[in-house]
């Protein structure tokens, strides 16, 4: 009999929404899934296409933007408001959907959201709380009540918490054997493309924490002695962080053509953009696990990266597997990131090749799809107390 369970997602087509999308394709009839999301966002479309029912509830994270202009202080009451008791106000509508699909399992798909864990709990219903993100290192946010509380939280006897890496498992006082890392691909659905072409490629959302402004300073500097070269950005941003960055490239004098900004991508054409590149940048300073990296790897392209958090995780993980390094590693200096771009053109990017299959080769072992959804499924039924052959 299917195992059925009610997924608390936030609604998107990137990240931890890409990730479940995984988990439900490889759990496929394992079980009977239903997911609560509080945005339509692109996942609404994927469900539809299987059939899976769905739900949109605006609950709100219990996190809150730090306070760092004026701006954000006068929001950050009305924002923790929302985080407290609005989520205690819409709860009903939860607890209805709960009590119509009856799930043996509530799993909450990010680390953000606690109204699943806290009906759950009310409940006495098994609840998996997967942990993506840092939510105040990565993130810029506050938690509410703490980190300390959030750790209490996940420590209570109704829940297992899934880290995506040792390092968040390491801030969250969880053992290692918790930690699932995400799965990317299919096994051997690799990808690899000889030819490049001139450009470097950043994937994911454009804002401060990630690394973005230094990355930006970075390509300047480099384009400036390699004027074919262009850097492409594939992302949302605000209009108040673009002009940021337009400002910085200003101070350079580069050809505004040389960077764009491409916008959100569907995942195919991503996947064509990683193949081609010439290496695809990854400035983040603190990434739980650094999909991204992966994804790249798949994809047949050099990554540079920033040498912390998840990041380092994945490439030291690379390195014990093959016995050389799998990625170039940066710091957060945009000269460090100048210089490591200019080395790949000097060298030519052949000279890289064996380094793009020895991460093809960690990915392959670590990263797929059928790996990451059989260790969540034992996860299913270790709480449920039911054997798995």
């Amino acid at each position: 009999m299917p195992i059925k369970v009610l997924y608390i997602a936030t609604g998107g087509i990137y990240g931890a929404d890409q990730s479940l999308m995984t988990l439900l394709d490889g759990l496929g009839d394992k079980i009977t899934a239903c997911v609560v999301m509080p945005h339509l966002f692109g996942l609404q479309n994927f469900l539809e296409q299987r059939k899976i029912p769905y739900a949109k509830i605006r609950m709100r994270q219990y996190s809150v933007p730090k306070i760092k202009s004026v701006k954000d202080f006068i929001y950050f009451p009305v924002k923790l408001f929302m985080a407290l008791r609005y989520n205690n106000i819409i709860a009903y509508r939860l607890k209805k959907i709960i009590r119509d699909f009856q799930p043996d399992i509530i799993h909450t798909n990010v680390g953000v959201y606690r109204m699943g864990y806290k009906i759950a709990r009310q409940r006495g219903i098994p609840h998996v709380w997967h942990l993506r993100e840092y939510q105040d290192t990565d993130m810029g946010r506050w938690i509410v009540g703490g980190r300390k509380r959030l750790v209490r939280l996940l420590k209570r006897d109704n829940n297992y918490p899934i880290p995506v890496s040792k390092g968040i498992a390491d801030y969250f006082g969880i053992p290692h054997s918790h930690v699932v890392y995400n799965g990317i691909l299919k096994k051997d659905h690799l990808l690899f493309h000889p030819k490049k072409e001139n450009y470097f490629l950043y994937a994911g959302n454009i804002y401060e924490e990630k690394g973005v402004s230094v990355m930006i300073e970075a390509f300047c500097r480099f384009a400036s002695h390699n004027n074919s070269y262009k850097l492409y950005l594939a992302g949302g941003y605000s209009r108040s962080y673009k002009n940021k960055l337009m400002r910085i490239i200003s101070r350079y004098h580069i050809q505004t053509d040389r960077i764009l900004f491409i916008g959100k991508q569907l995942r195919d054409e991503i996947t064509r953009l990683m193949s081609k590149a010439t290496g695809v940048i990854v400035p983040s300073y603190c990434e739980a696990f650094g999909r991204v990296v992966a994804e790249a790897m798949a994809n047949g392209c050099l990554v540079i990266a920033h040498n912390s958090h998840g990041i380092k995780e994945q490439l030291d993980n690379g390195r014990s597997i093959t016995g050389d390094e799998i990625g170039i590693r940066c710091t957060s200096s945009a000269e460090d990131m100048a210089e490591k771009m200019q080395e790949i053109i000097t060298n030519g990017i052949p000279h890289y090749f064996p380094m793009i299959n020895r991460s093809q080769q960690v990915v392959n072992q670590l990263y797929t799809s059928a790996k990451y959804s059989r260790e969540i499924y034992e996860v299913y039924c270790s709480q449920l107390n039911i054997f798995v052959p």
